[in-house]
């Protein structure tokens, strides 16, 4: 205390200086007894102990302060501070006296470490300092005069160690710092102070409240600071000081109070200064943001009912007029918004109505620019919107106020129009900066206006939105699968289902308009089944049982157009009539006035124009109010009640329509309405009521007026609605909690309503973002939406990102000529292509048609730009694993690829290590083709007739700045790993999305094939490929087949990969290999990539029968190439077929396939080798290694014989080996013979012949009279004699075959062999084929001669013999080589054997002299010689068995060589029947 004590001696001293210096306290004489004011001396001037040396006529207060100054021993604190305080409440003392005693009570103060009875100093100081006077009389002295009342509060009421103070000492203290706030020409810092002590006084107050938790008795008057605030302009809180003295408590009442107070500042009603409504603002922001939770975590305001009141009523009423006052000053609109914020923070579940009115009615007023009729400032738009993002993006609100707005079937709509609003805000700052940025902001006039009103706020629209995504992937990505969430969600959602079954009855309803009646209403109504449980009890056209709930129903439903109402209502005939009635009694008017009661039904419908209409239902609103308030209004009856509400509404017009100049004053109002209570006059307090109340607040309905007009009315029946119950009440507040308590809000239902504007916000900001972070913002709303639209399969936006992606990555809509080096240059694209990659990636399972086609054109774009490098790309642009060489080893790449192609460019780079830069020249010069770009030298561009080897213009660097941007491009899209989207993961694809990517292929490359490109297109999209180039026409057709080729190759990777599901591709494979198969003109690459697609699949799938007859039908594509286009893909077919056989030729069962294979494999043949030894060793394999496959039947036989022919005939090694064919085809005949079908059974006895035999003998023979080589007629010769003669079993000819086959093959076969080697120049080669021709007829029949002269009539026999003599002997005319005399040999040993075997004796006079005529015509001398002198008897003695026919020494069949080389084969012919 000794420390405080010497302050206080200090500034006594101090003090009394000054005093000194004033003349009216430095003058003797002054009253001893009493001061000037008549007041008694102070307790020190009464005290006896400190009495000894004071002059009896010194003012007292010198007096008092000498006390103080000479009392060191004191130790009464209260006693101290009184003379500072009583100079401090004279109005005596000047400015700086009254400063100095400030200055000397907070440096005392500050100096006592525990105060006793604190509550006492404390009053007493705040008291001091709330009626403190003092004489003015300089401004900078007075501003310091009212800067230390501040700082004693400060230490007093608000410092921090400030005890809980009673509630009168709160009072005085903010009323005083509250005048001070308020002083008009205080200095912005003082004005600053005193509000920054009034905020503290206010969480003083905050604080008492929480800890005592004490409701006091005291009741504030509802009207008393209204009425003050009107009348003075400001107020005090004086009404119940003696009663707060008396009660000297801490309770809830100052900060009751103050809130009363800050809401009656704020509300626009009272039509203050915006620097008042600013302090209010300000004094509630305080108490809402003041720590002020209880133990349970909850706010503790809410703990008393009247600050609950309070909150809900006066503060949130007022706060929300606020809102609607469009050119408020900014800063006022600002602080409105973060008080509207925290209450919601602090009202917790108990926030529906004030959340419900700032969605429908305050933020779409901004979004639009317009509050009623007046419009919003720019500046207050921005400051609203923003307010907009911010509530949006609290986590869970707007779900929740979803399930309790927009899930109530009676409450209207208000989530999903206030985000489908701000979409089209978004839509239209768009389309407005597109037309700025088309037309220039210099050639748009408003250009400013423009910016500032619509592009600008839909920026905003377009940040709200996006603030949605900040919480919302995390709630929907949230694990709900909880029982009772389940049942939550479903609850609502089965509540929003009715709501919007309802919304079609009233959309029909609507539709009537002036022709709605009660008739036509119940028909609807039932047609949509609204009241399903009242339809099943009606019968006929009993509809008056529907009236009351179809009452109901126009009461409830919000979505009803309330003009439609108020005809049904005025409506005269019957149903309408009860309709009124009915309608008229679902109101409660209890306790309400007249005019308060109409405000109520009229808020509910338009009255209609028609007198009569309005009248009807004045009288229902009369019978209705008059029933429920008889006892309790001065109304004489009904028709009084009648008459006074029809003067309300004629009142209502009367002063507010425009086009009435002269309005009704009050004396005209009372005068009108003289006498019209039962004959009697209205007290004229009514009437005053009435027209005050009209002429204040026009009744309208409140969509039809701006939020600064909403009435208490209508804020009461959204409390009531929403379930509240005033306070005192003995219902619970758990009862009537508005929002859900639960978390599991439809955050599912949320995301639907909302991803479109979020998608399209997005879209802007990526667009108009003017920094980075503005960019990652969009960038990050479209993955969260992607993502959230993967959790909840809502696949069509997934599509909207990836659309919104690929157009700002920029890849598909600007030409192709410099798109390496822009996309290189601009981050922007490069990150959203970044981004559109990780959505296809993360999210491609809901990823549908339309987003795969607009992420392959941009793939596409990039391969075509050779931007696409990766080991994946490089090997699905080759041959692949499947078609390889007979040593297994890749085929060489196919030179139709030019040398800038992908995967080339790719090898070259890596060998080379440089890319491509040089400036185009001549494209005829060899230098500028790709391997001179990159360095290797003119002598090392390949000969080649290819006119695409030359690089395209697009692909060309012409600088080092354009090889850096390339550069940054390719890394770029590196990290993307497209590789890994597009092939590798497709495995793991849905199958839906798999569907949907091959669909995509299909349409993107029909899209290409079917588009023909001009000067005059410009597009976007897949077919921004084809976009012309200016002097460099056929760069655009280059474009065009390196994007399908690409897409080609995609497809048949995505085959390959989902072998286990080909069936969701397989269409889509077939239709693209079809359309570029059978589009290609001239050999493309593009059509190998389809060939090898085809050859690909074929080896893989082929073993599948879902897909089996398709591959193979495919393969007939093939053949129908033209020789030039086919023989471009030669070898890659062979390899091919040759693979497929090798693979799946036990699978292959059907004929039609075999003739195709088959025909491909006979016109390989006339290509070179490799092409020849790939199809020949298909054949072979057919025929000699697949020992289980059914390949030869009847059905492919023929096709068989064909193809052996085609190698058989071809001038290549592989010629000889094809005979060998021809002998393992006989070999299957018997099989083949076994295969026909019973069903089908031959109606001929030689069907073998005809259908096997016949045809396979006539190839041979086709062999022997047409080939280019003796060697190889020779064989085909010692085939034909190895068939002919064979004799076991199954395989060997019958006679009747034989017969035949002598007939039409042999001998026809022979004669032309004679014929045809007459010319011949060789001796030798003429010797021999002659000599193998007679061997083959005579060794035959001599194999068969028995077996025939058993089988045949004697008259078949000898015609057969004579036949083959005369057949065989007269191709001998004129022979002059020796085979003559070898065939006169030769026949005598057989006709030896013959009679040996008695089939030709003398007996058998007919034969034996046929035989002998014959023989001496063509051969004399055989005829003398074995029909005239010698004796058959002899002849056999000297001719042993083994010599009847000379054994000739190639008479074995050659094994078929290797195949030596490449030729041209012969073509082919058949011989005659």
């Amino acid at each position: 205390m000794d420390a405080t004590v010497l302050v206080a001696s200090g500034h006594a001293r101090e003090l009394l200086t000054q005093l000194r210096r004033n003349s009216r306290f430095s003058e003797w004489g002054a009253s001893f007894s009493s001061s000037k004011e008549g007041k008694p001396l102070s307790p020190l001037v009464q005290s006896g102990r400190l009495r000894k040396g004071l002059h009896p006529t010194e003012h007292r207060f010198v007096q008092d302060l000498k006390h103080v100054r000479r009392a060191p021993g004191h130790s009464n604190l209260l006693l101290m501070l009184q003379p500072f305080l009583e100079i401090i409440q004279s109005p005596e003392a000047n400015g700086v006296i009254t400063s100095a005693a400030l200055r000397a009570v907070v440096d005392i103060l500050g100096s006592v470490q525990e105060i006793s009875e604190v509550h006492k100093v404390v009053g007493n100081v705040v008291e001091a300092v709330h009626s403190c006077r003092f004489e003015p009389t300089d401004a900078s002295v007075d501003e310091l005069v009212l800067s230390r009342i501040v700082e004693v509060l400060s230490v007093t009421v608000t410092a921090e160690n400030s005890p809980v103070l009673f509630d009168e000492i709160i009072l005085a203290a903010f009323e005083t710092c509250f005048r001070l706030s308020t002083i008009k020409r205080a200095t912005a810092l003082l004005v600053s102070a005193a509000t920054r002590e009034l905020s503290s006084i206010v969480a003083a107050a905050v604080k008492s409240q929480v800890l005592e938790s004490n409701n006091s008795s005291l009741h504030l008057p509802a009207d008393y600071f209204r009425k003050r605030l009107r009348s003075k302009g400001n107020a005090t809180f004086d009404f119940e000081r003696d009663k707060l003295n008396q009660e000297r408590s801490c309770s809830s009442y100052p900060l009751r109070a103050m809130l009363l107070f800050a809401s009656c500042l704020v509300d626009p009603a009272m039509k203050l200064s915006a620097s008042l409504r600013m302090t209010g603002l300000q004094i509630l922001n305080t108490a809402l943001t003041t720590k002020h939770r209880n133990e349970k975590g909850t706010s503790a305001l809410l703990a008393d009912s009247e600050i609950r009141d309070f909150l809900l009523r006066d503060v949130s009423i007022s706060v929300l007029r606020t809102l609607g006052l469009a050119s408020e000053a900014s800063v006022v609109i600002a602080q409105a918004f973060t008080v509207v914020n925290n209450l919601l923070v602090v009202l917790g579940p108990y926030g529906l109505p004030l959340l419900e009115t700032l969605l429908l009615r305050v933020f779409p007023s901004y979004v639009d620019g317009s509050s009623g009729n007046l419009p919003v400032t720019v500046q207050n738009r921005e400051v609203g919107l923003e307010a907009l993002a911010c509530l949006m993006s609290q986590p869970g609100l707007l779900s929740m106020g979803f399930a309790a707005i927009d899930c109530d079937p009676v409450k209207e709509d208000a989530v999903g129009p206030l985000a489908e609003k701000l979409g089209k805000a978004v839509e239209n700052s768009m389309t407005e900066q597109d037309r700025l940025i088309q037309s220039g902001p210099d050639a748009v006039d408003d250009a400013d206006e423009i910016w500032n009103e619509i592009i600008a706020p839909g920026f905003l629209c377009a940040d709200a939105l996006l603030s949605l995504t900040d919480w919302l992937e995390e709630r929907v990505n949230r694990n709900r699968s909880t029982e009772e969430s389940t049942a939550y969600t479903k609850q609502i959602m089965e509540s929003k289902r009715h709501k919007d079954e309802s919304a079609k009855a009233a959309a029909a309803i609507n539709k009537l308009g002036s022709k709605a009646d009660g008739r036509r209403v119940l028909n609807l109504l039932t047609e949509y089944k609204i009241f399903e449980d009242e339809l099943m009890a009606v019968k006929g056209s009993d509809l008056d049982r529907l009236i009351p709930p179809a009452a109901e129903y126009f009461r409830v439903t919000p979505s009803l157009d309330k003009s439609v109402i108020g005809t049904v209502l005025g409506e005269p005939d019957e149903i309408s009539r009860k309709f009124l009635q009915n309608y008229t009694n679902s109101f409660d008017f209890t306790d309400n006035d007249i005019t308060t009661a109409l405000r109520i039904y009229l808020e509910s419908f338009r009255l209609p124009g028609e007198a009569q209409k309005i009248d009807r239902i004045m009288h229902s609103f009369a019978n209705r109010y008059m029933l429920q308030n008889e006892s309790k209004t001065e109304l004489k009856n009904t028709d009084v009640a009648y008459v006074v509400a029809f003067a309300i509404v004629m009142l209502n017009t009367d002063q507010h329509n425009d086009s009435i100049k002269k309005k009704m004053s009050l004396e005209d109002f009372v005068r009108n309405n003289r006498g019209m209570n039962d004959t009697e006059d209205f007290s004229k307090e009514f009437l005053l009521e009435i027209f005050e109340s009209i002429n204040a607040l026009e009744i309208k309905m409140s969509n039809e007026s701006g939020i600064d007009e909403l009435n208490e009315i209508l804020w009461e029946k959204m409390l009531q609605s929403a379930g509240y119950v005033s306070a005192g009440s003995n219902r619970s507040m758990t009862e009537t909690r508005f929002l859900p308590e639960s978390p599991q809000a439809p955050d599912s239902e949320l995301f639907n309503l909302s991803w479109a504007p979020i998608v399209s916000s997005a879209k802007m900001v990526l667009a108009v973002g003017t920094n980075e972070n503005e960019v990652q913002r969009a960038i990050d709303g479209f993955l969260r939406v992607a993502r959230c639209s993967a959790s909840l399969h809502t696949d069509q936006a997934i599509d909207e990102c990836v659309a919104a992606l690929s157009e700002a990555s920029g890849l598909c809509s600007s030409p192709l000529y410099g798109a390496a080096v822009r996309f290189g240059v601009d981050v922007r694209a490069q990150l959203s292509f970044v981004a559109l990659s990780g959505i296809v990636r993360n999210c491609g399972d809901g990823v549908r048609e339309n987003g795969w086609s607009l992420f392959l054109s941009c793939a596409t774009r990039l391969q075509c730009l050779g931007l696409l490098s990766s080991p994946a790309f490089d090997e699905m642009s080759g041959y692949g694993p499947e078609l390889v060489d007979l040593a297994s080893m890749p085929i060489a790449v196919s030179r139709l690829q030019p040398d800038w192609w992908p995967s080339r460019i790719s090898a070259l780079e890596k060998d080379n290590g440089s890319k491509p830069i040089a400036v185009r020249r001549n494209r005829n010069d060899p230098s500028n083709s790709f391997w001179a770009l990159l360095g290797v030298g003119n002598n090392a561009v390949p000969e080649s007739d290819n006119p695409y080897r030359f690089a395209p213009e697009y692909l060309i660097c012409r600088n080092s700045a354009e090889e850096e941007a390339r550069n940054l491009a390719q890394k770029s899209v590196e990290a993307c790993r497209l590789d890994e989207i597009l092939v590798t993961e497709s495995r793991i694809l849905q199958d839906e999305s798999l569907a949907a990517y091959a669909s995509a292929i299909r349409t993107s490359a029909l899209t290409l094939l079917r588009h023909k490109a001009d000067t005059r297109f410009r597009g976007s999209g897949i077919v921004s490929i084809l976009e012309p180039i200016e002097d460099a026409e056929d760069d655009t057709e280059v474009a065009k087949y390196s994007a399908l080729s690409f897409l080609m190759d995609l497809l048949t990777e995505l085959t390959l990969r989902n072998r286990t599901r080909v069936g969701l591709v397989w269409t889509h494979f077939r239709e693209v290999t079809q359309w570029l198969l059978a589009d290609s003109s001239s050999t493309t690459v593009v059509t190998e990539r389809a060939a090898v697609a085809l050859l690909r699949v074929s080896v893989r799938l082929l073993h599948q029968d879902d897909v089996r007859d398709d591959v193979l039908r495919g393969l007939n594509l093939l053949l129908k190439l033209d020789q030039d286009n086919f023989a471009t893909l030669a070898l890659p077919v062979a390899a091919g077929v040759l693979h497929c056989i090798r693979t799946h030729s036990s699978q292959i069962r059907k004929p039609s396939a075999w003739h195709t294979l088959l025909s491909i494999i006979e016109l390989l043949q006339r290509f070179p080798s490799p092409c020849l030894e790939l199809g020949f060793e298909s054949l072979r394999f057919l025929l000699l290694d697949a020992v289980e496959v059914s390949a030869v039947a009847l059905e492919t036989f023929s096709p068989f014989i064909d193809a052996v022919l085609a190698y058989a005939l071809s001038t290549s090694s592989t010629a000889t080996a094809s005979l060998e064919l021809f002998y393992a085809l006989a070999e299957k005949v018997p099989s083949v013979q076994r295969g026909y079908s019973e069903d089908s059974p031959r109606k001929e006895d030689n069907s073998r012949w005809a259908e096997l035999w016949k045809p396979l003998l006539q190839a041979i023979a086709q062999v022997v009279l047409q080939s280019a080589e003796w060697e190889i007629r020779l064989h085909a010769l010692a085939v034909v004699e190895r068939l002919s003669a064979a004799q076991d079993g199954e395989r060997a000819l019958t006679s009747a075959e034989y017969r035949l086959a002598i007939e039409n093959v042999v001998l026809p076969m022979v004669a032309t062999v004679f014929d045809t080697t007459k010319a011949n120049s060789t001796a030798e080669f003429s010797f021999k084929i002659r000599q193998k021709a007679v061997t083959l007829v005579l060794k035959t029949f001599l194999q068969h001669h028995v077996g025939l002269y058993n089988d045949l009539t004697r008259e078949q026999f000898a015609q057969l013999w004579l036949t083959i003599l005369e057949g065989t002997a007269g191709n001998l005319d004129n022979a002059s080589d020796g085979v003559a005399e070898y065939f006169n040999e030769s026949l005598k040993n057989l006709l030896l054997v013959m009679e040996t075997n008695e089939v030709l004796t003398r007996s058998d006079t007919v034969l034996w002299e046929k035989t002998a005529t014959s023989i001496k015509k063509w051969l004399p001398s055989l005829y003398e010689e074995k029909f005239m002198d010698t004796e058959p008897d002899k002849l056999i003695q000297e001719v042993p068995d083994a010599q009847l026919l000379p054994v000739e020494e190639d008479e074995q069949v050659p094994v078929a060589d290797e195949p030596k080389g490449p030729e041209n084969g012969s073509s082919s012919a058949s011989l005659p029947e």
